[in-house]
């Protein structure tokens, strides 16, 4: 069963020609748009200090 993805800040959700998401490692999800707009390592949720991984269809 697939499990949605949107961006925890704006709600948005993948779609064509979608924006790239980003998993933190504090768990949260955030497209580019919005991943763009907070500081750089920290969380826009949870303002903690955190990393990013782009989220694609190859990543299991």
């Amino acid at each position: 069963m697939a499990v949605p993805v949107f961006c925890n800040s704006c709600l948005c959700e993948p779609r064509n020609p979608a924006p790239l998401f980003s998993l933190t490692s504090c768990g949260h999800v955030f497209c580019e748009i919005c991943l763009q707009k907070g500081k750089k390592d920290e969380c826009l949720i949870c303002k903690t200090a955190c990393r990013t991984v782009v989220l694609s269809k190859e990543v299991n």
